[in-house]
This record gives C-alpha cells, structure tokens and sequence, in this order.
C-alpha cells in the first residue's frame, strides 16, 4: 500500500495532487471535528483554512473531488465539521 507522500509524489495531473490533499484535510476534520469548541487548536483553524482555499483557488481540482467523493460542490469545510 501506498503511503499518503508517496502518492502526492507519483501523481501526474496536477489536479490529482490537490485532490489528495483535499481528501487527507477532509479525513483530518472530520475525525477531529468532536475537538471543535471554543477554543480550537491553531492546527484544525489551519485545515479548515487551506480545505477552503483549496476549493476557492482550484476549481477544476474541486469539481473532481466532490464528484469522486459524492459531495456537493457548494459544501465547505465547516460541513465537515457538522
């Protein structure tokens, strides 16, 4: 099995990379998400940042992503939080 850095490594269309990214910053809030309070960690304001910058600056990347994984293209990464 591949791990994560070897994958971004390998990947030979440059939307294939961010989608990558996308999926692993999406699997990283989702399994955090309970640790969302008051007071989150500098690390999680982070991956919600670049989820959403990802999908502001990457369209064609986005668009392949939500329909590889299902998702509406209008969501965001507090919606993984939920």
């Amino acid at each position: 099995m591949k791990t994560f850095k070897e994958h971004i490594t390998e990947a030979k269309d440059p939307d294939e990379k961010i989608v990558a990214q996308l999926e692993l910053l999406s699997k990283n809030i989702s399994k955090y998400a309970h640790r969302w309070n008051d007071n989150p960690s500098p690390r999680m304001y982070k991956w919600v940042d670049t989820y959403n910058d990802l999908k502001d600056n990457h369209k064609s990347a986005w668009a392949t992503y939500c329909k590889k994984n299902g998702f509406s293209l209008g969501h965001d990464a507090y919606d993984n939080l939920a």
